[in-house]
């Protein structure tokens, strides 16, 4: 039995449930992420809204033409509001 390679200090799964791969996580993304993270220490409600919204982004499927033109529209509202939360905690 050959062991999975583990993705290093990132909570973007890089596989869906069935287990194939996916994209590799949008760079927008990553940058919120890693801001994210440095802000997590500080106990801000709004960290949870962030995190919601994260996780609606990374879990959208991109199962056929049609569901994937569809989950980058709602990629679109949600990176704008995870922009903005990001920048509010930054604040």
């Amino acid at each position: 039995m050959t062991s999975k390679q583990q993705p290093t200090k990132s909570r973007i799964t890089t596989s869906s449930s069935n287990g194939s791969e996916r994209d590799p996580p949008h760079p927008r993304l990553h940058a919120m992420e890693e801001s994210l993270e440095s802000l997590e220490t500080r106990q801000n409600p709004l960290v949870e809204q962030v995190e919601t919204l994260h996780h609606k982004v990374i879990d959208i499927p991109k199962l056929t033409t049609e569901g994937f033109a569809a989950g980058e529209a709602r990629n679109q509202q949600h990176f704008s509001v995870l922009e903005n939360l990001v920048c509010t905690l930054a604040t």
